[in-house]
């Protein structure tokens, strides 16, 4: 009945592989989008918002009204897109 112990062990290693291998995946395209921007304020916002940060979160934190906030993040959207990683 069922799989043996040893086989649902070794799947389990493979998909906490593949999830470790995709996570790190991830980090490093999160990096060289990061790297794409021109100043550390830049880098700031994008890293907030790609950490889950509201935009008002963002704007509380820098002290900036929210337009600014807004203007910014739009201003990194077009450099990763013409970079042809827009999000």
């Amino acid at each position: 009945e069922g799989e043996p112990a040893e086989s649902i062990g070794i799947a389990s290693a493979a998909v906490e592989a593949r999830t470790a291998e995709f996570e790190q995946i991830c980090d490093e395209e999160r990096e060289h989008l990061i790297s794409l921007l021109p100043n550390e304020e830049l880098k700031r916002i994008a890293r907030m918002r790609l950490d889950g940060e509201k935009n008002r979160e963002i704007a509380a934190a820098f002290q900036f009204p929210l337009f600014k906030v807004e203007r910014r993040l739009r201003r990194i959207r077009e450099i990763w897109i013409k970079a042809g990683r827009g999000l």
